[in-house]
């Protein structure tokens, strides 16, 4: 068995085989790399808005915007680790151009979790 195997290995068959395998790998990491590379300018693009000003913003703008909402700045946090995860792509694959708008939602959701999750206490 194991001579059936070495020969197989030296094969010329194995070697068109393992040719192909690595051809057809390299391709699609290839394909996968130009492919994000035109995501990465698409959203470059969409980053400039007709005014000149970016539409990925800092950390600090972000953490200002929630503490002046009055959120925690764990929240300003999460919320920038998941629009950078995101490429700062909405769900549909559409650039964010307003990011104000999707930290409006996070602060609102944010609050009404508060409003509920907190015990009410009767004062005496």
């Amino acid at each position: 068995m194991l001579e059936l195997i070495t020969e197989f290995l030296k094969s010329e068959e194995f070697k068109k085989q393992m040719k192909f395998m690595v051809e057809t790998l390299v391709t699609k990491v290839v394909d996968k790399v130009i492919e994000e590379k035109k995501r990465k300018k698409v959203i470059k693009k969409a980053g400039d808005l007709p005014d000149g000003s970016a539409s990925t913003p800092d950390f600090e703008d972000v953490s200002e915007y929630f503490l002046d909402a009055g959120c925690e700045n764990r929240l300003a946090s999460r919320f920038m680790n998941y629009y950078d995860g995101t490429g700062w792509m909405t769900k549909t694959g559409k650039p964010i151009t307003n990011w104000k708008a999707f930290a409006d939602m996070w602060i609102d959701r944010d609050q009404e979790k508060q409003q509920y999750s907190e015990p009410e206490f009767n004062r005496l």
